[in-house]
């Protein structure tokens, strides 16, 4: 692709990120308009709006009325109503007068069974993830930090030194931020590299217990690079991320910077690419696919093993990309030809591994050529797969 082209389609690619940036900005703005509405109304209530049935949030109205009367606030007090407590909303006996000050006393006595750093409490409002909450909730009953830790009901493995200098930072951050903190000064990072970090999505919240154990692991990576620059850290996650998702063996370890921001910056311009692709569609050939079992052994005089043979069209300039990504070849230069109806690109599978990829000449039904990774050509079983489907649409071998 020349140049001119390459930045056409990386300006294109662009405009497409800020529309869907612009996008997910204003479904999280909608999803917390509801809940601003409801506090908007409750703000012009002078008598308790709140039903008997509903005990909490009228015993809530009567000590801290402030506390329904604005969005963010409204939505903590809903989540602390729905996790059962150690104590009746009766008998707390607001002191504070800011709304954060109020919130904080309101989950100590309701869930603390001995005092908690304050910033602990920020599940209730900075997340709309209820099960980060009720974790909360037992750490505030008395079940420690490390015992969860240790369970993997935490998510993040800390030592419990580490889980120490949790329970005593000061109310700086938000509980997620202060795990990520505890866990960057293990790692030896420094600050300005934290600032960085905390901002990607796979930071900013829990994941899974494996995806952590590879968080704590591409942490410590980047804690060794000291020529890296801050704005290289976001996107980097992003593509470890995605490379870690397609492959449970992909690690970090022993990879040298350079080379895996030159990997990143390819990567990108796929992204890119596809997004740019996403939606358009190629010319069908008239073909059919096909899918078929089959049988062999691998071990003499051993029991047969079943296997499916699959032959699909690519449709779409995303799967005809994604098609040449995978298989390691050029067959997205085709694009042009595909268009025009030349030629039609099939894809040949066994189970969920993909085999070979066939090009075929629409005009006189023909195949042109059928190649396998890195341009390999067809093993004898490969090419009896290609010969069966090319008998059933009448095509040329």
């Amino acid at each position: 692709m020349k140049k001119s082209k390459r930045n056409d389609v990386r300006k294109n690619a662009e405009k497409l990120d800020c529309y869907r940036k612009n996008l997910r900005e204003i479904i999280k703005r909608e999803k917390q308009k509801s809940d601003r509405i409801i506090a908007r109304r409750l703000a012009h209530k002078k008598t308790n709006p709140f039903s008997e049935d509903d005990t909490f949030n009228r015993v809530v109205w009567q000590k801290a009325p402030k506390l329904l009367k604005d969005g963010t606030c409204f939505r903590a007090v809903q989540n602390m109503g729905n996790i059962s407590s150690i104590r009746q909303v009766e008998d707390w006996n607001p002191q504070q007068k800011s709304y954060r000050a109020l919130l904080v006393s309101l989950a100590n006595h309701l869930f603390a069974s001995y005092p908690m750093p304050p910033y602990i409490w920020s599940v209730f409002w900075s997340t709309p993830d209820l099960s980060l909450a009720k974790l909360v909730t037992r750490i505030a009953y008395g079940v420690s930090v490390y015992s969860l830790s240790k369970n993997k009901e935490l998510g993040v493995v800390l030592s419990k030194k580490q889980c120490h200098q949790l329970m005593s930072l000061p109310a700086k951050f938000s509980f997620i931020d202060s795990i990520r903190f505890i866990q960057l000064q293990g790692c030896g990072g420094s600050r300005a590299l934290f600032n960085e970090w905390r901002r990607s999505r796979y930071v900013s919240s829990l994941q899974s217990f494996e995806m952590e154990q590879f968080g704590t692991e591409v942490l410590g990576w980047l804690c060794k690079q000291d020529d890296i620059r801050p704005k290289s850290v976001v996107p980097l996650m992003e593509y470890l991320y995605d490379r870690k998702s397609k492959s449970t063996t992909f690690s970090i370890k022993g990879r040298s910077l350079g080379k895996t921001i030159a990997a990143m910056e390819e990567w990108q311009h796929q992204e890119r690419l596809r997004k740019l692709l996403m939606g358009i569609d190629l010319p069908e050939s008239g073909l059919v696919g096909a899918a078929w079992s089959a049988s062999r052994n691998k071990v003499p005089n051993d029991k047969p093993q079943n296997y499916q043979w699959s032959v699909t069209e690519i449709l779409s300039m995303e799967r005809l990309l994604a098609e040449g990504k995978e298989m390691n070849h050029c067959v997205y230069s085709y694009r042009n030809d595909i268009k025009k109806g030349r030629c039609s690109i099939w894809s040949v599978s066994q189970g969920i591994h993909k085999k070979l990829t066939i090009e075929v000449n629409n005009r006189n039904k023909q195949i042109v050529q059928v190649k396998g990774k890195y341009n390999r050509e067809p093993h004898q079983a490969e090419w009896q797969a290609v010969r069966k489907w090319a008998s059933l649409n009448g095509v040329r071998c």
